[in-house]
C-alpha cells in the first residue's frame, strides 16, 4: 500500500478507511489500516478508540442482520 500525504493528515485518512472497512463488515481490513494510523500517530484517539472496539469483537449490527430487504 502506498499512501502519499504529508505526516500530519496521514492518521485521520487511515483511520477513515480503517472506518469505513469496519463499516462494510472487513474487521481484519479495517484493523491493518487502523494500526498504520497509530504507527503514523500513536496519540490519534479516533484510531485508539476504533481500533479498540475492533478488538472487543464489537461489529456493524447491519452486518448481523442476515435478513437482508
Amino acid at each position: 500500500m502506498f499512501i502519499r500525504t504529508s505526516p500530519g493528515h496521514a492518521a485521520p485518512i487511515l483511520t477513515t478507511i480503517g472506518h469505513i472497512n469496519w463499516w462494510e463488515g472487513r474487521g481484519s481490513k479495517a484493523h491493518q489500516y487502523l494500526q498504520l494510523a497509530l504507527d503514523t500517530d500513536p496519540g490519534h484517539r479516533f484510531a485508539g478508540l476504533t481500533d479498540h472496539m475492533l478488538g472487543a469483537g464489537i461489529i456493524a449490527g447491519w452486518n448481523t442482520n442476515k435478513k437482508q430487504p
